[in-house]
């Protein structure tokens, strides 16, 4: 088991500095946040994990942000004694296993596929 979160809670007041403060993206200036990224400093692994509720889905914003960030690390981990395992989105119908399908793709991935709570873990544990 991991530690338990730090805070519990999300805190949203530095989200809402960075949306009355930075440019808009009028400029061409784009912010998104990144949910998770898991590694495993043993065995130089990571995986970056975007997460999403009530079955949205990325906005094409985000896609191609995250799609660009995906593109980096695989080139800039090549060569390296890092793994790369990729950029997971995991959709759940609603909110979680318990209320609903959980769906998993990549960012390159267009079809979701259906995943169990025991493959999730499967997967991301790596």
């Amino acid at each position: 088991m991991t530690r338990p979160e730090i805070t519990r809670t999300r805190d949203l007041t530095f989200s809402n500095w960075i949306r009355r403060n930075l440019p808009n993206s009028e400029t061409g200036f784009s912010v998104s946040d990144v949910d998770f990224m898991l590694w495993n400093w043993q065995r130089r692994e990571v995986m970056f994990v975007e997460v999403k509720t009530h079955g949205k889905e990325l906005s094409t914003g985000q896609r191609r942000q995250f799609r660009r960030m995906h593109d980096w690390m695989t080139k800039g981990t090549a060569g390296t004694e890092w793994n790369y395992k990729g950029w997971v989105i995991v959709t759940f119908e609603n909110t979680s296993f318990d209320d609903g399908k959980c769906y998993i793709s990549s960012i390159n991935m267009t079809q979701p596929i259906e995943v169990t709570e025991a493959r999730l873990i499967e997967l991301l544990s790596f």
